[in-house]
Parts: structure tokens; sequence; C-alpha cells
């Protein structure tokens, strides 16, 4: 499994054995914890440390209550809609996930974006603006890819690309090169 469904069960496992686990979630990641140690779901539960998951914009990591667990198993979900090109059910997921997190800024970044590519540029265009100027309370940097959006630097079609389900083969990723190359011209 991914590391989302799999910490999914070992939370419902640990709930079961009345095991209190911790949700850690650094970017693009999750992982739980019992108190010092780290659990890495993907890894059959190896213990690898804290620091291994910080990055150069990641000033600390973040954890997540089990409400939240849920809206990032909607965010899962929506973004295989945003992959896709199914762009208005990625939006209508990404709503759902906002009930669960409500003040999580990639989710306003992955919602912002979604609105602009199904048509709803306004809506998707303020939310971006909204998180533009502040980083996220985990990292050092805003978005850079919201920043590229918002000077102009990237349109719709370029973020379509970006966010699109990654090629399967060496011959997919050489389209997907020429198909940047080509929007930078």
């Amino acid at each position: 499994g991914v590391c989302l469904g799999v910490s999914v069960l070992y939370l419902c496992l640990a709930q079961r054995m009345d095991l209190n686990l911790e949700v850690v979630t650094p970017p693009g990641h999750i992982y739980l914890r019992c108190g010092t140690r780290n659990i890495e779901t993907t890894a059959r539960g190896f213990h690898v440390c804290s620091e291994h998951y910080l990055s150069p914009n990641t000033c600390a990591l973040q954890t997540r209550t089990l409400k939240e667990i849920i809206g990032l198993v909607w965010m899962n979900h929506a973004s295989l809609f945003l992959q896709n090109r199914e762009y208005t059910r990625a939006v209508l997921y990404y709503e759902k996930a906002k009930k669960f997190l409500p003040q999580d800024p990639f989710l306003e970044e992955l919602l912002g974006f979604s609105l602009i590519l199904s048509g709803r540029q306004q809506e998707g265009h303020a939310l971006l603006s909204a998180i533009s100027a502040t980083p996220p309370p985990h990292f050092l940097y805003p978005s850079p890819i919201v920043k590229e959006y918002l000077e102009g630097n990237v349109d719709a079609s370029g973020i379509a690309l970006l966010f699109e389900d990654p090629p399967k083969d060496r011959a997919g990723w050489l389209r997907k090169k020429e198909r940047f190359e080509i929007l930078l011209r």
C-alpha cells in the first residue's frame, strides 16, 4: 500500500489495541509515531529519524488529528481526479476534505488550481492570492507554484501538465519533457 492507506490501517488497529499513535505529515508523506519511535508504514514499520523527513523548506514536522486524517483521505482521492484532468470532481472532493482540514494551505493550493482548471478562475485566483504571501506554519517559504502562476509565469495549461498523472515509462517522461519545453518557449 501507499503511506496514507497503510497509516490509516495502522491507526485502526492501534485504536482496537488502545494504543495512542501520533500522525506526522512531512510534505507529501505520512507516518506514525509512538513515543519517540517513528513507524515508517511504507517500510514495514521501521524507525526512521525525524530529521530524515526535513527538507530545506521544512522547518518542522506537522502532526495531525484523527479528524484531519479523514480530510487527507478525501484530499488524496481528489488528487487522483486532478491527475486525470477530472477537475470538477477534484473540486468536489477537495471541498469535502476542507470540512476536515479547514485551514490547510496545501489543500487550499490544490483546490485553487482545481477551481481554475475547472473554469472557475476567479474563485481559484482569489483562493491562491489569499495563501500566496504567507508560508504554511511548517515551511519557511510560500508555494513557488502559486507565486509563478499569480505572477503570470505559468498559465493553466502549464499547471494542468504539472499535476497530470505521471508517465509510466521513459518514453512518457520524454513526451512530458517536450510538452514542458513547448510551454516554456
